[in-house]
């Protein structure tokens, strides 16, 4: 994916990035499509968006839900395409989280 996203990332073709549009809008609009392609070509280069790729990766928030001291809601949406790796904040984290908060109250 990360050689893709250095070759495709900065084409004027929105072929690549349709692939990422997909996921943040589904079922947007023509125009809606075309106007995120173009806002992803022209607000991050092909090798930041690598950088900010693998940065992303390599978030891991399991040990921080202990530390939370307030009550606390997370929220997620429903039928969500974009997902960090597994290793993120799950919902065993979260339910552990909230609970941890609500006992401290």
């Amino acid at each position: 994916m990360l050689t893709l996203m250095r070759l495709g990332w900065g084409q004027e073709n929105a072929a690549f990035r349709q692939l990422f549009t997909a996921q943040f809008i589904p079922g947007g609009t023509k125009e809606q499509s075309d106007w995120f392609n173009e806002l992803q070509r022209i607000s991050i280069s092909p090798d930041d968006a690598v950088r900010f790729r693998i940065a992303v990766n390599n978030f891991d928030v399991s040990s921080l839900p202990a530390q939370v001291s307030a009550p606390t809601l997370v929220m997620h949406a429903r039928l969500r395409r974009r997902r960090s790796r597994p290793r993120g904040c799950d919902s065993e984290c979260l339910n552990r989280m909230c609970s941890t908060a609500w006992q401290r109250r």
